[in-house]
């Protein structure tokens, strides 16, 4: 029912496309779930090369490490706007929501250890996917779709309304 909803507005290219909202009606809980994971991914992914570079090489400046986290998160990005591969999707979970909040609140514990305070305040506010403002892939999917990034992905991945699909 909610997709014969969604492709109603979809053909209609309603002004409601353009804000997303986890609330829709459009869309069923387990398809809002998988947009999620699409989404978040490469803003996981960024985050998450962004701490491990300041761990694993100690050598990096910090504009080495922001241009390797935007480097490889965009990629993943371009390749996840392009494809819809379901283990991409299936790492998205694991980049994005909780399980993303957990990896960050590890790693705000490691840089607490260490004694590197700006680095664990700066995971703590990932904690709250506060840093996903900075990933490339938030201003480059909005750039490249013409209602918001997630219902672009719903109506392609879940094959709906594809007269849509064709326009954009």
């Amino acid at each position: 029912m909610q997709n014969i909803a969604f492709e109603k507005v979809l053909t209609e290219n309603s002004e409601m496309l353009k804000k997303y909202d986890m609330k829709n009606y459009f869309l069923t809980d387990d398809q809002k779930v998988t947009v999620e994971a699409w989404y978040q991914l490469p803003i996981g992914i960024f985050t998450f090369i962004f701490f491990s570079c300041f761990i694993l090489f100690e050598n990096l400046t910090i504009l080495e490490i922001l241009f390797y986290s935007y480097l490889i998160s965009t990629i993943v990005a371009i390749i996840n706007w392009k494809f819809y591969l379901k283990p991409l999707i299936f790492l998205g979970h694991i980049f994005g929501g909780n399980i993303s909040s957990i990896i960050s609140i590890a790693f705000a514990v490691y840089f607490g250890i260490k004694h590197e305070w700006i680095l664990m305040i700066l995971a703590i506010t990932d904690s709250f996917g506060l840093l996903g403002m900075f990933s490339l892939s938030t201003w480059l999917y909005s750039f490249l779709s013409k209602i918001h990034p997630k219902y672009y992905f719903a109506s392609r991945y879940f094959k709906i309304a594809t007269s849509i699909n064709e326009k954009n």
